[in-house]
């Protein structure tokens, strides 16, 4: 397509232009130092209104004149505005085909590396907790030039998966590693503990699951730590049986005090009882009585003394007269 527009002629005004000039500088020199006293204010007002209709008209005419220059200019103007825009579209158009076909090219291109390494993870279950490190919108997967003109995987690419591959190799021997390390703190911690234990005699044994937070402390300051744990552990066992001990001696002494107050007043007791007078063994007196004749009330009298004497007699016979 080729434009082709003909200036037949350039713009050219022929106005009365000196005529105007002079017109302005009779203006000018009238108004320019004129000075209005409050008396005439309404002149002064007259006069201002004659000028801005003069400004007004000055104004109307030359917009006139200059659209009626510039008409034939609009329209050739607004024309090829719009036969821009018409051709803007087409454009767009295109370009919305061709974002489509490289966009459909680069998902092409992404499925490929996808499915190559979708198969490398196959042969190996391990790296597939890794998958989240390749990033597919990175533009090394989606350009044109990471591929032969075949299509395939080029070198640099190529180069690029098998690093992604290396640092996951290393970071599986790094976790392999420490975690070799961690269970040979974890045995660490338990055979120190037993030890000892068993070195200090500890009635209650070191407990291995107190010492977790020594995970990311070396073997030697696991094993330092732990000593000094026990040497604590021994430290309060030994002070609570201190504890103990004064506390049974203090009780048995107080047993002793009350077993010694006891035993004084039962000696005082025993000081303090009367003595009993010692009962001599009398002889007995053995004898027959014969009675003859006395009141019969003696008689009676006779008889309840020796009952109350507990002296035993028999009456062999008695007769009233």
């Amino acid at each position: 397509m080729e434009v082709k527009a003909l200036v037949e002629q350039q713009g050219i005004i022929k106005f009365n232009r000196e005529e105007i000039e002079e017109s302005l500088k009779r203006i000018e020199e009238k108004y320019r130092n004129l000075v209005f006293t409050e008396e005439e204010v309404s002149s002064a007002k007259k006069e201002r209104t004659k000028l801005n209709n003069l400004s007004k008209d000055l104004a109307t005419y030359r917009k006139n004149i200059v659209a009626e220059v510039t008409a034939p200019l609009k329209t050739f103007e607004d024309f090829m505005k719009e036969a821009e825009k018409r051709t803007e579209v087409l454009s767009k158009n295109i370009g919305i085909q061709i974002e489509t076909f490289e966009e459909k090219e680069k998902q092409e291109r992404v499925l490929k590396v996808k499915n190559y390494v979708v198969k490398k993870m196959e042969d190996n279950q391990k790296y597939k907790e890794f998958v989240n490190m390749f990033i597919y919108t990175d533009s090394i997967y989606t350009n044109k030039g990471s591929y032969t003109a075949t299509g395939n995987i080029g070198i640099k690419l190529a180069e690029h998966i098998t690093n992604i591959f290396k640092q996951m190799d290393e970071i599986l021997i790094g976790r392999e590693a420490e975690e070799k390390l961690l269970d040979e703190k974890r045995k660490l911690v338990i055979s120190t503990c037993k030890s000892i234990s068993e070195l200090l005699n500890l009635e209650i044994s070191l407990d291995p699951k107190n010492f977790t937070y020594l995970e990311n402390s070396t073997l030697e300051e696991i094993s330092e730590e732990i000593k000094e744990s026990g040497n604590r552990a021994k430290k309060q066992q030994d002070e609570k049986l201190e504890e103990i001990k004064k506390r049974e001696y203090e009780k048995a002494q107080q047993e002793l005090e009350k077993e010694e107050v006891v035993v004084v007043k039962k000696v005082k007791e025993i000081i303090d009882e009367p003595k009993k007078e010692e009962v001599k063994e009398e002889k007995l007196f053995y004898a027959e009585f014969s009675i003859d004749g006395i009141p019969v009330a003696l008689a009676k009298e006779m008889s309840a003394w020796l009952k109350a004497n507990g002296v035993k007699y028999t009456v062999k016979s008695q007769n009233i007269k």
